[in-house]
């Protein structure tokens, strides 16, 4: 930090010449053309490694006696380490005095050294010597062995980023040290166990502010509080515009705070004989709960059982009894922010039981803490249906101080339609707090054989290390997703005229003055933007009559002959979508190919992810498949297999072995049972698409309406036409998927006399009038496409205010960390760190300012 307060003219300059400096590092001589700026040096194959290597090889000699002469032990070598007095000899300490031996761990091994310690009247402890050398101690009396801060450090980072272990990190560090005989090295694992523990805690003590006190400057915030703030979310009395309550009701949006809670199960902990004296070292301070005092709240509702009405969560559950029999933890649940993704302090709980509400109830509780004056509150919850049922009576018995504002806060649970049709949401999506467990997930073989404190102190410490990713990068975020904002309002704003347009305004009237809160009629939901149920089947019902049949099963017996076993209905369903996929990819890839080197960067970027996405989630799919179908797979795997094909191995390329894909002869019975499933959920799908096919046509008339009466000049014309263009290839994708799923049925058995005909691609896709087709889908895409230009319009406003709290917020806790760097009664140490974070914090807020400057918010 040190080095970035200098001016350029400051800073040490080297003695020697640019040349020499060159060949130092071994770049040799370099050709420059003199048109060209010296930065741009012109290489050849003459300056490379051949250039360079008969300048080392004389060396060669040498640098092995030197390497050699670095395996000795620095003990042996009589070396011994002076502390208290910058590497000079105590004047107290009498010369014939013997040193002590100090185990010293280093990134490049275990080393045996001989100290001194300083002898001076008052001198510090051996503690306070060892860590202002550079040394962390593995004990606090009499300490034997130490740490560098340098390797202390490095593994900190590695196990941030990668998750690695300390068991594997100090294995390396033994053959580091004695590659021939690692058995030989001092054991020091328990050791440097202990170490990290303290270390990770004072790291984040001392970059939360608590070593300085700051709790002092931030009355509002819970006192001794560990966590990495969201600097975005709404913060009253921080990061919030003066005035911002007298906002009016319908712009009250912009400062509301969205949350969200899911389970996970790859964070558990095994059974195993635990030191009973482990407790985290921040309890309550950090993610985690308090544990003593969530475990007297869990015992009051022992006997509460896990949801187990929905499908997918009773079937859940099944798997769960048997794959963490012997877990004391079969997973975690948490709350966040899903605008930002970061975790709330005390948010987080583990499981015992399944994911029962009164887990989900106490880290909800946690989240709220400092939220009783916000006006406008939303929270996700996957099983949202099933937990606002006694929610208010709950809430009342459990946190009876809370209930009051949780009222005032108008709490609004997703139950009845999604995000994109609640009023105020903007283009949340509610799936972030999903986000995380990817990245976490992989600290789970790590943490579920520690002991409970350190495995709480370890996952907090990732997850303040994820919070700090968010943090570092939230003003580069904001301004991605306002560039999505404001092109997602253009378009969605001329999709809705031209929809309005088409439809004529005596309906657009009546629709207007119709209720959009969707209501449940005789058992039913009704809502404006949901169809009714049709004559004609789709994939999603002919799905859930699939999967009912499955459920209805026992799920603990083998499938009686004659039958499909469990997971089919997906496996299908699952092979359907995989097969769309494909289809677009395969479009995408040949796009790319056939522009060539004209390629856009983020064509060529779009298509590498949508390939890594697709072969992750067919990975995935083939496991069910191998599952369900394991002859088959055995049998017709390798034939597919041609590594001459340049085009083997990528994804798009692959077959998927549905029952679709085998010639009838072929068929074993179960993959006959299996093929009229499908053929069913096809005939579905081809409903579906025909519907995609027919509301294509309608928008690509409306836009070539609205082109012909509001488009003038040429730019206009231009960009109208280039909207009509992307509507007319929407259309013929989605009907040559259909023709495509039509083959398959055919393929499948499905009589050619059935009403569902092939689409001729360039004479069916036109329509005479649009107007005599607005009929009750009609009606439904025009409430859509108005909720999609409302969202739209909302997340530009929210994004606006989000950029400004942000601001804020950096440039509050710049001031802070400099009130601190600046308060004598802290050490000179103390305040160079404080004032390099004011500094950090002030840099950040000019990164933000400067995005934020840079966007149009007017197109």
């Amino acid at each position: 930090i040190k080095s970035r307060f200098y001016n350029t003219s400051d800073r040490p300059k080297s003695s020697l010449p640019l040349d020499d400096v060159n060949v130092a590092e071994g770049c040799g001589e370099l050709d420059v053309d003199v048109d060209i700026e010296p930065k741009r040096k012109k290489r050849t194959w003459k300056h490379g490694i051949s250039s360079v290597m008969p300048r080392w090889t004389p060396l060669f000699g040498s640098l092995l006696e030197d390497i050699l002469l670095r395996e000795a032990d620095q003990a042996s070598l009589g070396l011994i380490l002076h502390l208290g007095h910058h590497g000079m000899p105590c004047d107290e300490i009498a010369t014939d005095r013997a040193p002590s031996t100090l185990i010293i761990t280093h990134t490049n091994g275990i080393h045996e050294s001989k100290v001194h310690w300083c002898a001076c009247k008052g001198c510090p402890s051996r503690v306070s010597q060892l860590v202002r050398a550079g040394l962390f101690p593995a004990t606090p009396e009499n300490p034997e062995s130490a740490f560098t801060i340098k390797l202390l450090e490095e593994f900190h980072l590695h196990t941030l980023t990668s998750k690695k272990s300390a068991y594997d990190f100090f294995k390396a560090l033994y053959r580091l040290t004695n590659n021939a005989f690692p058995d030989d090295v001092p054991e020091r694992y328990r050791e440097f166990n202990i170490a990290v523990r303290i270390w990770r805690h004072l790291t984040m003590v001392k970059r939360s502010g608590q070593a300085h006190g700051i709790d002092t400057l931030v009355p509002h915030r819970q006192p001794g509080s560990l966590v990495v703030m969201c600097p975005t979310c709404p913060e009253p009395e921080f990061n919030m515009s003066p005035g911002w309550k007298h906002t009016p009701t319908s712009m009250s949006y912009i400062h509301q705070i969205q949350l969200g809670a899911d389970g996970n199960f790859r964070l558990q902990k095994k059974t195993k004989r635990d030191d009973p004296n482990d407790r985290s070292l921040a309890p309550g301070r950090s993610y985690f709960a308090d544990e003593n005092t969530f475990k007297l709240f869990l015992a009051k509702y022992q006997e509460e059982e896990a949801p187990e009405t929905c499908s997918g969560f009773r079937a859940g559950n099944m798997q769960r009894a048997t794959k963490f029999k012997n877990c004391d933890v079969t997973g975690v649940v948490a709350v966040m922010c899903i605008r930002h993704g970061i975790f709330r302090r005390g948010a987080m709980v583990d499981l015992q039981k399944g994911e029962r509400f009164c887990h989900v109830d106490f880290a909800l509780a946690a989240a709220l803490r400092g939220c009783d004056q916000l006006q406008d509150l939303k929270f996700t919850y996957d099983v949202g249906c099933q937990y606002t049922i006694h929610l208010k009576k709950r809430w009342m018995e459990r946190f009876p101080e809370q209930y009051e504002s949780m009222r005032q806060l108008n709490v609004l649970l997703l139950i009845k339609y999604a995000l994109n049709f609640m009023k105020g949401a903007g283009l949340s999506h509610g799936e972030t707090v999903e986000h995380p467990w990817a990245e976490n997930n992989q600290a789970g073989p790590m943490t579920r054989e520690m002991n409970p404190g350190t495995r709480h102190d370890t996952l907090d410490d990732l997850h303040g290390f994820w919070n700090w990713q968010k943090v570092q990068g939230i003003s580069k975020f904001l301004f991605r997703k306002s560039n999505e904002a404001l092109k997602a309002r253009a378009l969605t704003a001329d999709l809705f005229e031209a929809l309005s347009q088409a439809a004529g305004e005596k309906l657009v009237v009546s629709w207007e003055g119709m209720d959009t809160e969707p209501r449940m009629i005789n058992g039913k939901l009704e809502s404006v933007y949901r169809l009714t149920e049709l004559v004609v089947p789709s994939v999603g019902a002919v799905f859930q009559q699939l999967r009912k049949i499955e459920i209805t099963a026992p799920l603990d017996i083998a499938p009686v002959p004659g039958t499909l076993p469990s997971g089919s209905a997906l496996f299908l369903k699952q092979g359907l979508e995989l097969e769309a996929r494909i289809f677009y990819l395969k479009k995408a890839a040949a796009h790319v190919a056939s522009s060539g080197e004209l390629a856009s960067p983020s064509d060529v970027r779009d298509l590498a992810a949508k390939r890594r996405s697709l072969r992750g989630d067919l990975e995935v799919w083939r496991k069910r498949q191998a599952l369900l179908l394991p002859e088959l797979v055995k049998s017709v795997s390798e034939e597919l297999i041609d590594e001459d094909d340049e085009e083997y191995g990528l994804p798009e390329t692959e077959i998927l072995l549905l029952p679709s894909d085998t010639p009838a002869r072929d068929r074993s019975p179960l993959l006959w049972l299996m093929a009229k499933d499908e053929i069913k959920l096809r005939e579905g799908r081809a409903y579906d698409l025909l519907g995609r096919v027919r509301i294509g046509i309608m928008h690509k008339s409306a836009f070539v309406q609205f082109k012909r009466a509001e488009a003038r000049g040429q730019g206009a014309n231009t960009r109208a036409q280039a909207v009509v263009d992307k509507a007319s290839a929407n259309v013929k994708d989605i009907a040559r998927l259909y023709n495509i799923n039509q083959q398959r049925m055919l393929d499948l058995g499905m009589n050619r006399n059935s009403p569902l005909q092939y689409i001729n691609i360039e004479k069916d896709l036109w329509m005479k009038d649009i107007r005599p087709a607005t009929t009750l889908v009609q009606r439904v895409k025009w409430f859509r496409a108005r909720a999609d230009k409302e969202r739209s319009e909302e997340e530009v406003n929210i994004l606006h205010e989000e950029f400004q709290r942000t601001m804020r917020s950096f440039s509050r806790m710049s001031e802070h960390w400099k009130t601190l760097g600046q308060d004598t009664k802290h050490s000179a140490g103390k305040r160079a760190y404080a004032l390099g974070r004011s500094w950090m914090y002030c840099c950040m807020k000019d990164e933000a300012k400067n995005l934020f400057a840079s966007l149009d918010w007017s197109v």
